[in-house]
């Protein structure tokens, strides 16, 4: 998006000129910031420390402190806070700041940028929109499935498709965020519904990047996810083992070509591994799925310094429903606890925190009692 450097309201010609570069500077600082996304929590941290810092030296004052992010009041004669420059950079500095962060803060943290920005930017400003569907998408990432959030998602969907084409970049996002919604929820025809959006996805990414690229791999994980939830639901056996079988077979191929773009302790990589033990868990491989999900848990705890993963919620969940079915129930108990207090402090009540709480009182039970 390019970024008006050629005026700015209530500068003089060379206020304007000293102004102008500044926005530039902004703008510029966002897009080298952004690539570090994907680099490690410290390297993370630093970035959105620096991006805090550069905001408060060359921006007018704000309470940036209100949105979460560490920086003093800023400077007088510096750029207006409705600067779409600023507003790209800040939005970057949280987006680095909530990387490391549990879901349900990361939702917090967006909504109060929004508020902090939507008095003084324009109502149709793009920036100010796509900031109103980060905070959409981040209560998905928490498992928040009301009414509320899946309308909206639906809506910015059939916006995007409107307005910009069905194949578009941010049609693509909001097709995606749509689906996991529907996924999550799991009710009426929302798996159907999310399967379909799944299958949609993969033949625009592919037609556009390729069968193997990465961002079509990330569409077929998708649908592997969707295959999977569908045989949870699933009350005839025969189609549970059926989809059970086709998600395992998905994932085993996604996860082979993850492990060689990036790594077998790769996030992508690892978690197709955690669907492919799901996957055994419903085929009754118990033996097999518990290979699987161990290698998963292993493999998200060296990516993590050696250290707990605060994201290996589900997978402890998935090994406590393992463990059950092999009869050991204090490893089940064990998993149980440590799943419950992961997905409480990520997603607290979302649908797969219910399910570990609800899995813990049952093999907390005394048998007979």
């Amino acid at each position: 998006m390019s970024v008006p450097v050629t005026h700015i309201p209530g500068a003089n010609q060379g206020q304007g000129r000293d102004a102008a570069r500044a926005a530039a500077k902004l703008h510029g600082m966002a897009e080298a910031l952004g690539v570090l996304r994907h680099r490690g929590p410290g390297e993370r941290e630093l970035a959105a420390e620096y991006a805090a810092e550069v905001l408060a030296h060359e921006v007018k004052p704000a309470d940036w402190r209100r949105a979460g992010l560490p920086a003093p009041a800023g400077r007088a004669d510096g750029v207006p806070v409705s600067h779409q420059a600023v507003l790209h950079l800040a939005s970057t500095a949280l987006s680095l700041r909530c990387s490391g962060l549990p879901a349900v803060q990361r939702a917090d943290l967006w909504a109060r940028l929004a508020a902090l920005f939507g008095p003084v930017v324009t109502p149709g400003d793009p920036w100010l929109s796509r900031l109103r569907e980060r905070i959409l998408n981040a209560r998905v990432d928490a498992e928040d499935t009301s009414p509320e959030v899946v309308d909206k998602l639906l809506g910015v969907y059939q916006r995007h498709a409107r307005t910009e084409g069905r194949d578009a970049y941010l049609t693509s996002l909001a097709r995606v965020n749509l689906a996991i919604a529907y996924c999550q929820r799991g009710t009426g025809t929302d798996l159907a519904e999310a399967v379909r959006l799944g299958g949609q996805e993969i033949q625009a990414r592919a037609d556009r990047y390729g069968p193997t690229h990465p961002v079509t791999l990330m569409a077929r994980s998708l649908l592997v996810r969707c295959l999977i939830a569908q045989a949870e639901a699933a009350d005839d056996q025969d189609e549970r083992l059926r989809l059970a079988r086709e998600a395992f077979d998905d994932a085993d191929r996604v996860r082979a070509a993850r492990d060689r773009l990036f790594g077998v302790i790769s996030v992508n990589a690892t978690l197709m591994r955690r669907y492919q033990g799901h996957a055994l868990l419903l085929l009754g491989d118990m033996e097999r799925a518990r290979a699987c999900l161990r290698h998963a848990l292993a493999f998200d705890t060296a990516r993590n310094g050696n250290q707990e993963w605060r994201g290996s919620g589900p997978t402890h969940l998935l090994l406590a429903r393992v463990h059950r079915a092999l009869g050991d129930r204090p490893s089940a108990l064990v998993h149980a606890r440590n799943a419950a207090r992961l997905l409480a402090t990520d997603a607290p009540g979302g649908p797969s925190h219910r399910a570990a709480e609800a899995l813990l009182r049952e093999l907390e039970r005394r048998p007979g009692s």
